[in-house]
This record gives C-alpha cells, structure tokens and sequence, in this order.
C-alpha cells in the first residue's frame, strides 16, 4: 500500500471518528436545528466521501494494469 492511500485512510477514520464524537448524545433534531452542527457533520462526510472516492480510483486503475 502506497504512503497516499495510508494518509487516506487516516483521513476517513479520522473523520468517521469526529462523527461519532459529534453525534454522541445527539439526535435527528440536533441535525435539523444546529446548522453548525450539521455543518460539522457535512463536512466530515464530504472528506471521508473525498478520501473513499480517490482511493477506489487508484484502486480501480491499478487493477486495469494488471489484466
């Protein structure tokens, strides 16, 4: 495994982590009322969602190479 996808999957940890935090205690009202907390939400998905995206792809074209 390549040194840019161990950062990736720091990244989507670290980020799937900070959700748990953030939502421990909490529920849907939370999200609909606190637009800063479902703000800090949002993001933290976007960035595991970012991290996921380019790490499938590098998989996906190292498996090309391979056939």
């Amino acid at each position: 495994m390549e040194n840019r996808d161990k950062i990736r999957f720091k990244h989507m940890l670290d980020s799937a982590t900070a959700i748990l935090h953030f939502i421990e205690g909490k529920n849907r009202r939370h999200f609909a009322s606190d637009r800063m907390f479902s703000s800090a939400i949002v993001r933290e998905v976007e960035i595991l969602e970012e991290a996921a995206n380019h790490t499938y792809q590098r998989a996906m074209s190292r498996q090309k190479t391979c056939f």
